[in-house]
């Protein structure tokens, strides 16, 4: 895992040091959408704690009129559930929702024939949600979630086109998950 993420920040960096910036695939006024699923979620993970809804992000960006600049903004979402068995009274259970929405801006750094790498930071909210169920009713509004609240996020990413409108997508960072992968569209 820290040979995939040392090469998924060092790569970014050797292109933006060894080549030279054509801005071919972002280009002011372009709106670009992303669809993807997140790997290695950094919600809730561990014994007992099962996946409902995997980390899933749309980010928006807009090319600005100053280039390599684009500004858009993220809503994600992600749900683990975690058990608890009492020895003869059954299963209690606590499911935690997790959603992000906020505005980011990125700085494409290299823009080459099918390639696009940008980095960025988003400025949103955290809200984060908690339901429990089960036959032990003590816990019930015993625990609350004080996880909500300011979100902030450094990433770096990049798109390769397939098509001119079309190609996937792959953003590291620390938003709802550590590595998104997924789709880009190009309107």
């Amino acid at each position: 895992m820290k040979r995939i993420f040392t090469a998924c920040c060092i790569f970014p960096c050797c292109i933006f040091f060894c080549s030279k910036t054509d801005a071919q695939t972002f280009n002011p006024g372009d709106n670009v959408f992303n669809l993807g699923v997140g790997l290695g979620g950094n919600l809730y993970t561990g014994t007992g704690y099962s996946t409902n809804l995997p980390p899933i992000g749309v980010a928006f960006d807009h090319g600005l009129n100053a280039p390599k600049w684009g500004i858009g903004g993220f809503i994600g979402v992600a749900s683990a559930t975690y058990q608890y068995n009492y020895s003869g009274y059954g299963y209690d259970s606590w499911k935690y929702t997790y959603k992000i929405i906020g505005v980011r801006g990125t700085y494409h750094f290299y823009m080459k024939d099918k390639f696009d790498v940008y980095g960025g930071a988003l400025l949103g909210y955290d809200a984060v949600s908690v339901t429990f169920t089960g036959p032990y009713t003590d816990y019930r509004g015993m625990y609350t979630v004080g996880g909500s609240g300011l979100a902030f996020d450094i990433f770096v990413g990049g798109r390769y086109y397939f098509s001119p409108k079309v190609g996937v997508v792959a953003e590291l960072g620390y938003g709802i998950s550590f590595l998104t992968i997924g789709v880009t569209f190009k309107l």
